[in-house]
């Protein structure tokens, strides 16, 4: 694994969690909207309550998830901070010296990962 692809592993990692709070946030405010409504003996077309829940999501996940970068795993895991920052601002050269970096930085990503 390059620290490129680590770097786009924890992308998809924290848009997965994005995601599934998202999800839960919908799926509360739904069930919530439907108990609402129930209680209140309201009638309501289906659609309409999809179409809420729709744009609720669509919405809550857009706001969640624009503010992604390093800096969000790296407040999590304030042991990787440094190397992860020095690692996002080498990508782009390749020496030894670089190398042994990347190297560092996929092992100490392992660990926390095992550990996870």
């Amino acid at each position: 694994m390059r620290v490129e692809d680590l770097f786009k592993r924890l992308k998809r990692e924290y848009y997965k969690v994005k995601l599934l709070e998202s999800c839960l946030n919908t799926l509360i405010l739904v069930l919530t909207l439907n108990l609402a409504a129930f209680i209140a003996s309201y009638s309501y077309d289906i659609r309409i309550l999809a179409g809420i829940g729709l744009s609720t999501f669509l919405i809550d996940f857009y706001v969640r998830s624009r503010g992604y970068s390093v800096e969000v795993f790296e407040h999590e895991n304030s042991r990787l901070k440094e190397v992860l920052r020095t690692a996002e601002d080498n990508l782009d050269r390749r020496d030894t010296v670089t190398e042994s970096l990347f190297n560092e930085v996929l092992s100490r990503a392992r660990k926390l990962i095992q550990k996870a």
